[in-house]
């Protein structure tokens, strides 16, 4: 009767544990890469979509789901459009005979470039030649990401011209509908707290003997 009853609260316990959801971490990732590349100014927007990945599409509860987000991270290439100005200027080079004065053509880069990003009701800048810029997700990012799996930025200027080539969006959460152990209920959980329960009192028969 001692064996049985241990048998069965440790049955008890594993079958409770068996339907405890453990938190996956996970990392979705979406990739746009712009063809042709845009050319800023105008402002151009476009939305990022996590949710109809085939590798595994987001779903929160907001979407009918349980997946959660931790952090995201955006990653903006843009490149100088290299559209300088081009000027004709008087120099004086010496020759054999003297001073001589000629008439060359001088480019003039643009100059620095500064590109703003709008992105989950906050606004970033950098200032660049060539590169990327990377930025820090935000908790206005976090809500529009798990209200719908998207993310809308926008990219302008504030000084000179640029091209705008790709986006890159990287968000680390937890995938909370692992199909190997699904999200805990009460009964998995009363099952659970009985099996230790049971456990609890027939160690402390054994001790009173």
């Amino acid at each position: 009767m001692k064996k049985l009853s241990t048998i069965l609260a440790v049955f008890l316990i594993l079958t409770g544990s068996a339907g405890i959801a453990s938190a996956v971490p996970t990392t979705w990732t979406d990739y746009i890469n712009f063809q042709p590349d845009i050319l800023i100014p105008p402002t151009h927007t476009y939305t990022h979509h996590i949710d109809d990945l085939a590798s595994g599409s987001f779903s929160s509860s907001a979407m009918g789901g349980n997946d959660t987000i931790d952090s995201f991270n955006l990653e903006i290439y843009i490149y100088d459009d290299n559209m300088g100005t081009y000027s004709q200027e008087r120099q004086r080079d010496y020759w054999f005979f003297g001073w001589h004065y000629k008439w060359v053509t001088v480019y003039t880069p643009d100059g620095t470039e500064n590109a703003r990003v709008i992105f989950g009701l906050e606004e970033k800048s950098f200032s660049f030649t060539n590169g990327s810029g990377t930025y820090t997700g935000n908790l206005y990012g976090n809500l529009e990401l798990l209200s719908n799996g998207t993310l809308n930025v926008s990219v302008y200027t504030t000084q000179g011209d640029f091209y705008l080539a790709s986006s890159l969006l990287t968000v680390n959460g937890d995938n909370g509908t692992n199909n190997n152990a699904p999200v805990p209920e009460p009964a998995t959980m009363f099952l659970l707290g009985s099996g230790l329960v049971g456990l609890v009192g027939a160690s402390r028969k054994k001790n009173k003997k």
